[in-house]
């Protein structure tokens, strides 16, 4: 993980050379708010494109490994892999922005695409998150019936419509942001939905550690929940840095000095979501999802297979064991 974060590191840092020696003088006519670097884009969108790569290759090595079982479970991590396609899609537009700086509709599409994709990685998380739960909810028996489970499904959907609320506040806001005459306002409606999403995940990364200190104090916390919990603390380490850069810059305005340096985008969005999603090519879910199965069904030995809930499309009575 050390080797890998120094290597985006030092990558960002060979590409915002160029940034930082731009002149103001080169983009004063244009809609770009500096001209872009081609080193520092170029190489985001190669390393955003790695870890698409790499994710999709985990699906589907994961659905070959299962191949004649019921996989369909799976396909919510597409989620991930997309999401980091758009990213590089947007990248690849800011380079051909470069040489077409008067092309609003250019510059909308490249800015909305980098601006919204994260709303996609934290859904990733909540998705991943909300199965963990179902996952390690106690098995439901007729004279014992499970009531956490419904209660448990209410924390993810209600994480998920967040995600999606906030997401269709950025983008609206985003949208205007690309027009001069609307940009005040579609600042102020991107900075309320950043700041909602990351007041959001907050609030999320509270439930986590609630569910994390619970599981311990009771003792049915395993040894592979914990270390996915760890997962996810390592990997919103770099939402809520970015998220907090995005409400930074937003607060400055379009004329801020944050807004206007394309090292702070690149060190404090890209780089930090970036090192958020290798987590995942090292974790993926429903692999890891399967050991903690495992371990749960092992402290319940004495319920029937049939009372334990589905992990990713698939139940006990079904397979011998669960699927991710």
């Amino acid at each position: 993980m050390r080797i890998s974060s120094f290597f985006f590191l030092a990558l960002a840092n060979a590409g915002v050379v160029l940034s930082q020696a731009t002149g103001e003088n080169e983009t004063r006519h244009s809609v770009l708010p500096y001209l872009f670097s081609i080193p520092g884009n170029a190489i985001f969108t190669v390393v955003f494109g790695l870890l698409a790569i790499a994710h999709f290759t985990n699906f589907l090595l994961y659905r070959s490994q299962r191949r004649g079982s019921n996989d369909s479970g799976t396909k919510w991590t597409l989620t991930l892999p997309i999401a980091e396609l758009t990213m590089t899609l947007g990248f690849i537009f800011r380079l051909v922005c470069r040489s077409n700086q008067y092309s609003i509709g250019l510059y909308a599409v490249c800015n909305l695409l980098i601006l919204l994709s994260p709303a996609a990685f934290l859904g990733f998380i909540y998705l991943a998150f909300s199965r963990l739960l179902r996952i390690t909810s106690p098995p439901s028996t007729a004279k014992t019936p499970n009531d956490k489970l419904p209660k448990r499904r209410k924390i993810g959907t209600f994480f998920i419509w967040s995600d999606i609320v906030t997401f269709l506040i950025q983008a609206s806001g985003g949208g205007l942001q690309a027009s001069a005459s609307s940009k005040a306002i579609g600042d102020k409606l991107f900075l309320a939905g950043v700041s909602l999403q990351c007041a959001s995940y907050f609030l999320f990364l509270g439930i986590t550690v609630f569910y994390h200190v619970k599981e311990s104090r009771q003792g049915t916390l395993t040894r592979t929940t914990r270390f996915f919990l760890l997962a996810i603390y390592l990997a919103s380490i770099g939402v809520i840095v970015r998220s907090v850069y995005r409400i930074v810059e937003m607060a400055g305005g379009y004329t801020g000095h944050i807004y206007r340096t394309e090292l702070f985008l690149l060190f404090l969005d890209s780089l930090p979501l970036a090192l958020a999603n290798l987590v995942w090519v090292l974790v993926w879910p429903p692999r890891i999802f399967e050991q903690i199965l495992d371990e749960v069904m092992e402290q319940h030995q004495s319920a029937n297979r049939n009372d334990f809930h589905f992990v990713e499309g698939r139940s006990a009575s079904s397979d011998p064991k669960f699927e991710a």
